[in-house]
This record gives C-alpha cells, sequence and structure tokens, in this order.
C-alpha cells in the first residue's frame, strides 16, 4: 500500500522560499512558488497595473498566507502524533473552513442519534450480525467487494458515495458482480431529506433506493456534481434504469464490537468526524480525532499493525491521490463509539433478491431505449462526431457497420461488401444483422430543452439532422415549439 510522503519536519520558511524542496524519503517532490513552475506560471498575478492585477496579487499573497499556515499546522501535528504522516497535497493552499464546507456533507441531526441511541440496546440482541463469527481481520477490497475509489470535488455529497460504496459492496457479496454506482442519481433525485451538495445522511439515501426499486450505474448516469452543484434529476434513468436494488436497510448498534461484527459480513456506512489534520493524511494510523458527525465514509475492512495497534480500513471519497491511495486507517478501541465517533451511525443495505435486467438506453437524457439483449446503435451522427439518433442491434455489446443499418457481434468486423461478419481471426464469418428501430420513451419537453441550452449542452443548430428528425416525426422540433419545416435544437457537447 502507498504509504505517501515522509512527515514534515523542517521550518516552514523552507517551503515557502523561491528554492524547490524534497522531503526526506519521499518520491514526491513539493516546489513553492517559483518563476521556473509551470503550476506558478498559470497561477501567479499578473504584473502589470490596474485593478485585476491587483486583486490577483491580493489572493497570490493570501493564498500563500494559507499554505505558510498549513506547513506550519502540519509540523506541529506531525510532532505530536508521529504515528500518522502528513503532507502537502492539491489542498495545501485552503483553509479548513473553506475545504470543509465543499468536501464534507453529512447532515445528521440530533433527534436521530437520540432515536439511535435509545434502539441501540436492543437492537445488540436480535439484529443481523449479533451471532456472526468474527475474523482476526478483513478487507472487502481484496475480496472483490469495494469499487475504485472515487472523488466527490467540490460538492458535499460524502453521504451519496457512502451510500452507494455500501450497495456496491452488498451488490458484489451476493451476486459476484462489481458494479460502480450513480451517486450523481442521489444527488440530483434524493432530494425529500437529503439536499444534494448541501449535504445528507446515508439511511435516507438507503431509504430512496428501497422506494425507487434500486439505482441505476455510474456508466449510465455519471457524476457532474464535482463542480459544485446538481442537476435536474433524470425522470427516465430514475425509473426504468434500476441496474442494482436492495431490500432495505439496518442500522448497526452503536458500539464497535457491533461494528467490526457488521465490517466482517459487509462494507458499512459510517458517520466519522473528520478534522483539520485530516485535510494533509498522507498515510498511518490516525489515533487522535475531533468530536461531533461531519462526513460519510465507508469501513470497508480492519486489521492489526505489526506493532499490534488495531484499526478500521477506511474508504475515502477525495480521490485516489489522497491518503494511502483514497483511504485511510483509523485506530480500533478508543471510546465508548469509536475514534471519531465512527461506531455512532453506522448501517448497511440488505439485499436477498437478485437484480431486474433492464433496458439500454440509448443518448445520454434517456429518450430512446432498446430492449434487454439488445444494445444501442447510432444510426445518424453529427459529422461521426456525436450520435442524434439511435437504432437498435439485436445482439448484446453488438458493433455498428459502416453503413448505419446492419451490426454484428462484439469481436468482429463488419464486411460490407459480402454482408457479414468476420472474426478477430479472419478464419470465419457469419451474416450480419439487420437493426431495429430504438424506442421512443417520450418527447422531451420545451421546459427541459431549454434547461440544457442553460447549461451549455444544447445549442441551435439549423436544420442539420432535419431530414431524420421529420422522419420520426420531428420531436425535438416539437418540444422546442418549433414547426416541422423549421430548425430545430441538436443535442451537441460543450466547445
Amino acid at each position: 500500500m502507498n504509504r505517501g510522503p515522509a512527515p514534515l519536519t523542517r521550518p516552514p520558511e523552507l517551503y515557502t522560499s523561491a528554492s524547490s524542496a524534497s522531503f526526506s524519503g519521499s518520491s514526491l517532490l513539493f516546489q513553492s512558488p517559483s518563476s521556473d513552475s509551470p503550476r506558478t506560471r498559470s497561477s501567479s498575478p499578473r504584473r502589470g497595473p490596474g485593478f485585476q492585477g491587483r486583486l490577483a496579487l491580493q489572493e497570490f499573497t493570501r493564498r500563500l498566507g494559507v499554505f505558510t499556515d498549513n506547513v506550519k499546522a502540519i509540523i506541529e501535528h506531525q510532532a505530536r502524533d508521529p504515528g500518522v504522516q502528513l503532507a502537502l497535497n492539491e489542498f495545501s493552499d485552503m483553509t479548513w473552513e473553506e475545504f470543509s464546507s465543499k468536501r464534507l456533507g453529512l447532515r445528521i441531526s440530533e433527534e436521530h442519534l437520540s432515536e439511535r441511541a435509545r434502539r441501540s440496546p436492543a437492537l445488540r440482541s436480535s439484529w443481523r450480525y449479533a451471532k456472526a463469527e468474527v475474523p482476526r481481520s478483513i478487507d472487502w477490497r481484496e475480496k472483490g467487494a469495494v469499487a475504485e475509489v472515487k472523488n466527490q470535488g467540490q460538492c458535499g455529497s460524502c453521504w451519496a458515495f457512502s451510500t452507494t460504496g455500501a450497495i456496491e459492496g452488498v451488490n458484489a457479496i451476493v451476486t459476484g458482480q462489481l458494479q460502480s454506482l450513480s451517486e450523481q442519481q442521489l444527488v440530483d433525485c434524493d432530494t425529500e431529506t437529503n439536499m444534494g451538495c448541501s449535504g445528507g445522511l446515508m439511511d435516507d439515501a438507503f431509504k430512496y433506493v428501497v422506494s425507487n426499486g434500486g439505482i441505476d450505474t455510474e456508466a449510465d448516469y455519471g457524476y457532474w456534481s464535482g463542480y459544485g452543484f446538481g442537476f435536474w434529476c433524470n425522470k427516465r434513468k430514475q425509473t426504468d434504469r434500476p441496474a442494482v436494488s436492495i431490500d432495505g436497510y439496518e442500522d448497526v448498534p452503536q458500539d464497535e464490537d457491533s461494528l467490526r461484527k457488521a465490517v466482517a459480513g459487509q462494507p458499512v456506512a459510517v458517520a466519522i468526524c473528520a478534522g483539520a489534520s485530516m485535510q494533509f493524511y498522507s498515510s498511518g494510523v490516525i489515533s487522535t480525532c475531533c468530536e461531533g458527525l461531519n462526513h460519510g465514509v465507508l469501513a470497508v475492512g480492519y486489521n492489526v499493525t505489526e506493532g499490534g495497534v488495531p484499526y478500521w480500513i477506511v474508504k475515502n471519497s477525495w480521490g485516489g491521490g489522497w491518503g494511502e491511495e483514497g483511504f485511510f486507517r483509523l485506530k480500533i478501541g478508543e471510546g465508548k463509539m469509536g475514534l471519531c465517533g465512527i461506531a455512532s451511525a453506522a448501517s448497511y443495505p440488505v439485499k436477498t433478491q437478485p437484480n431486474k435486467p433492464v433496458p439500454e438506453i440509448c443518448d445520454l437524457f434517456g429518450w430512446t431505449e432498446c430492449p434487454i439483449g439488445n444494445s444501442c446503435s447510432c444510426q445518424y451522427s453529427l459529422f461521426g462526431f456525436l450520435c442524434l439518433w439511435h437504432d437498435c442491434c439485436p445482439l448484446a455489446g453488438g458493433v455498428t457497420c459502416p453503413d448505419l443499418k446492419h451490426c454484428c457481434p462484439a469481436g468482429t468486423t463488419c464486411d460490407s461488401r459480402q454482408g457479414v461478419c468476420v472474426s478477430a481471426d479472419g478464419t470465419a464469418s457469419t451474416p450480419w444483422s439487420d437493426k431495429a428501430k430504438a424506442t421512443v420513451l417520450r418527447r422531451p419537453q420545451a421546459s427541459e430543452l431549454a434547461a440544457l441550452q442553460r447549461e451549455g449542452l444544447v445549442t441551435r443548430a439549423g436544420a442539420a439532422g432535419q431530414g431524420r428528425a421529420e422522419e420520426e416525426g420531428s420531436w425535438l422540433a416539437e418540444a422546442a415549439g418549433k414547426s416541422k419545416g423549421g430548425a430545430h435544437q441538436e443535442i451537441l457537447p460543450v466547445a
């Protein structure tokens, strides 16, 4: 496992001089602002006169001051707790207030915690893992039940990542398939009690997934909110794309012994107090913490160091470059609720039923789809760059042929002259398949297209593709309030 850079031990002025500085025993080189740094050249203030230049200089000076303060804080913390390593990272010029306002996001009420505390004693003898055998150690990463580390970006959506991580884990255990699930669906659609980038709670997100009949995949409903805001809920994907379902969820009794039993059974969504030092965590076992709960993460295992220190293995959502490749370790056995309150509000999804197959959505916005077992195949594209209309290939993972009317099985190539599909080694061929028209699920509303245009995802494209649109009823044009023969909007990428 990556242990990250070595701890800071030098005076802070060495890290803020015009020369570069490296850490002893580190493979990384940390540079302070200098004329030789590409990062500095792109972010340094312009030297010319004017109001904008003065503002840039003020911001640069402020950021340099924040950086210097952070270096001092890292060195002081390192002296107090040498068992955990802190290091400069991409967040080094941010104050804790700035960082925590964008990188946390747990919203949990005192009433919720009080209700958990009231029910916890009764749960200890009756909950799912009450009599579970506890192994000395477990790491669900090694068992294929933990998806890749993700990055919530500048959005208080930690709760969504904790939720999907727990569902990804139990789904992999039950079905044998690890699927990355959609945090964006939770941010956009789970709005009854959760608040998107303004925070939420894993228990409420589990309730949403149950009531919705499941949750879509990351591949189909990708994450857009790293810039700090959500989008409108994609109702088609919310309704028709529940790729992974759960039966319900259960809370873990509020003690670390119970949490250990739960984690031995599956990855568990947990709430913690993430303090200022965690902003710069690099490696080691965290043994000091703050009070209160402000961050949702995922407990994926536990183990013991060579020196005999027991610890939790926890998956974060700040990207793979943070900490121990996106994970951190937290000491076990500190206080009734565990260090950082890790046992205060733990919960896990329950799954016993297989997932239902779902049709394939053919476009970004969920307007057309192909039947289960078919694959979407482009019929009309914009200069070969963006597909504006789809047909269906009656083959799973089918390959669209150059004539756009036929398709071949995955792993083969189309021979348009002979009308056959040729195997990869060229020794066998089969007739190609005719495509069928995709199902138009509904006509997009004018308000939806207007919203797309405001977000920069839709632009006017004149009459490009008009012939195909007229053939299919010109629903794009009608939705935009245009006549059948007039210009209509095409879906184009942001320039």
